[in-house]
């Protein structure tokens, strides 16, 4: 499956920067996004899609993404704002895509994303890269 991983960004952006608050919850967005991963779903993660001052214009591109997956995951803590989170899951509802919100501890609301998926190129991985005796 196609996913796109939101989480909040602006409410780090001052006196939360550095907080144990925002290490906390950096290390369980990341988890989700490599259980995802190893899962065999592409993932794609808007916080990490452009580096360097942001623009308004690149929400356009978070916009596509959106438009093209099947999935929308946010990770957002609860009590933390997330205009930004808000308004891509608007925009996710809107174009039907399955919406989970996946706050921290709460790995078990996407559990049957987290099985893998059958990989089709297992069998040659191992003929590849193994020995038959």
């Amino acid at each position: 499956m196609k996913v796109f991983l939101a989480r909040p960004i602006d409410y780090w952006w001052n006196e939360n920067w550095h907080t144990p608050m925002h290490y906390k919850f950096l290390l369980w967005h990341a988890q989700i996004g490599r259980l995802l991963v190893e899962a065999g779903h592409s993932v794609y993660f808007p916080d990490q899609a452009f580096k360097g001052a942001w623009d308004e214009v690149n929400q356009e591109v978070n916009d596509f993404a959106i438009k093209t997956r099947d999935v929308f995951i946010f990770t957002t803590p609860p009590g933390v704002p997330a205009y930004g989170t808000r308004s891509e899951t608007e925009l996710a509802v809107d174009c039907g895509l399955e919406v989970y919100h996946v706050p921290p501890g709460h790995a078990e609301y996407i559990s049957h994303l987290l099985v893998p998926l059958d990989d089709p190129y297992s069998d040659v991985y191992r003929k590849s890269y193994t020995k038959e005796k």
